[in-house]
């Protein structure tokens, strides 16, 4: 009985550093992950929304907005997580965008200012009903001839990151069933069966048997 409550206790031991040491890990790669593939998305998003907005420049000044709208939907079915994209003039009017069923309200956010981007490069995260998305706004001739606002999904990163934190904790549990059974072996024969006979003999020393030996040869 003592035996196997000393595996138990090997067991238990091995379980929460394996517990400890699998949290740290999710917690870091998870971390340090969101980072890199966020940045690798801002710079997908700015390139493609500086490439849309420079072929979008003639079609607002020239007033071909069907055509421009015809365009933006290309370019949003090129790309799975394109959520939309919408261009805006000078005065702030939604002149071309890819929404099917007419322009959502909630996306006029913000002061005036904050609509036109200022005439700057800029980024902000909303919240919509598919999930987080991450807008892209690029101003046309620095805001002069209008601004175009690019929105990405986040599912992608969130996507990725998920998967490898499954890769992660498949591995720590494959871990743990590989200690545990190293455990079981290597402990059994030299600690808990030692510990074990050390046990019994000392039962043996208590009741007057001052005869009883332990066969446990160890340097440590």
């Amino acid at each position: 009985m003592r035996n196997i409550r000393l595996r138990i206790k090997f067991i238990l031991v091995l379980l929460g550093l394996v517990l400890v040491l699998g949290l740290s890990l999710v917690v870091f790669t998870k971390t340090i992950l969101y980072h890199k593939l966020q940045v690798t998305l801002e710079k997908r998003g700015h390139s493609l929304a500086r490439n849309i907005a420079r072929d979008s420049i003639n079609p607002v000044l020239t007033e071909k907005f069907l055509e421009l709208s015809l365009r933006l939907r290309e370019e949003k079915s090129g790309e799975a997580d394109i959520e939309y994209i919408y261009v805006r003039n000078a005065r702030g009017e939604v002149v071309a965008h890819t929404f099917e069923n007419g322009f959502p309200v909630d996306l006029y956010q913000g002061t005036p200012g904050d609509v036109q981007g200022n005439g700057k490069y800029s980024i902000r995260h909303l919240s919509t009903g598919r999930g987080a998305v991450s807008e892209f706004i690029m101003p046309l001739l620095k805001g002069g001839a209008g601004t175009l606002y690019l929105g990405i999904s986040q599912a992608s990163v969130d996507r990725d990151i998920k998967e490898i934190i499954v890769v992660i904790v498949v591995a720590i549990v494959a871990l743990f069933l590989a200690g545990s059974g190293v455990t079981i072996l290597f402990g059994s024969l030299f600690v808990t069966k030692p510990i074990h006979q050390l046990s019994i003999a000392a039962q043996a020393l208590e009741s007057g048997d001052m005869c009883a030996r332990v066969p446990v040869h160890s340097n440590d």
